[in-house]
């Protein structure tokens, strides 16, 4: 086949309005296949994520608040939380837009599984600083979390990308609901090992995201957003 029918095969795999058509040169079957992966994927990734944020951020103000004696020291390690997410949401866009979805989520997830164990530093060693740096990275996993959503739409047609998108919004749901709960268990495992009952929600947090970040890495292949960009 020439070059020029090449192109227009390309071409051909997604029409003007997004649908794909069975018996396109890129098989709308497999397209399908790849995305229901994807959400299948990202929808785990957000429970786990959604434990690990929910969980731990509250108990990030509770332990700035034992540590100064402060409410407003609490609330500051939530607002570090925050602006966490938001200085790294606009980095982790371009490393999506450069390496991909999967290189990009990994990574915030590593960071926010960094800022527990800093976090749990801070707790041992009663340093407010410290405390709140860890915060300010575990805010990058609540940004990952808000990115995987639109994620979950790279290789949908136009019909099913409010459907994929509210799957994994779901799967952030169950994650919040979950993560606090942990509260009581993650406390005891952390009196377990030595380490102050409130760091036990990082303790949860730091090894949840770590699973996080293998599951994308492992999982989410192929890159749903290189795959979209492939098929334009």
């Amino acid at each position: 086949m020439s070059r020029s029918g090449d192109a227009d095969a390309v071409s051909a795999a997604v029409e003007p309005d997004g649908q794909l058509e069975a018996g396109d040169p890129f098989d709308a079957a497999d397209v399908r296949t790849l995305q229901r992966k994807s959400v299948g994927v990202l929808g785990g990734s957000q429970i786990l994520g959604g434990v690990a944020v929910a969980g731990s951020l509250p108990a990030g103000a509770l332990i700035a608040e034992s540590i100064s004696g402060s409410e407003a020291a609490a609330g500051l390690a939530q607002t570090f939380g925050v602006v966490g997410a938001a200085l790294l949401a606009l980095p982790l866009a371009r490393v999506a837009l450069s390496r991909g979805r999967r290189a990009a989520l990994a990574g915030g997830y590593f960071l926010g599984s960094l800022g527990s164990i800093i976090v749990i530093a801070g707790a041992v060693y009663r340093s407010l600083a410290i405390v709140y740096a860890g915060c300010l990275f575990v805010g990058v996993a609540s940004a990952a979390g808000l990115q995987a959503r639109y994620a979950a739409t790279d290789l949908a047609s136009v019909n099913r990308r409010a459907r994929s998108l509210s799957i994994v919004v779901w799967g952030a749901t169950i994650g919040a609901v979950a993560g606090p709960n942990l509260l009581d268990v993650s406390g005891r495992w952390a009196q377990s090992l030595g380490l102050p009952p409130l760091a036990g929600p990082y303790l949860v947090a730091a090894v949840v995201c770590a699973v996080t970040v293998g599951l994308l890495l492992v999982f989410l292949r192929p890159d749903p957003y290189r795959e979209s960009l492939r098929l334009r």
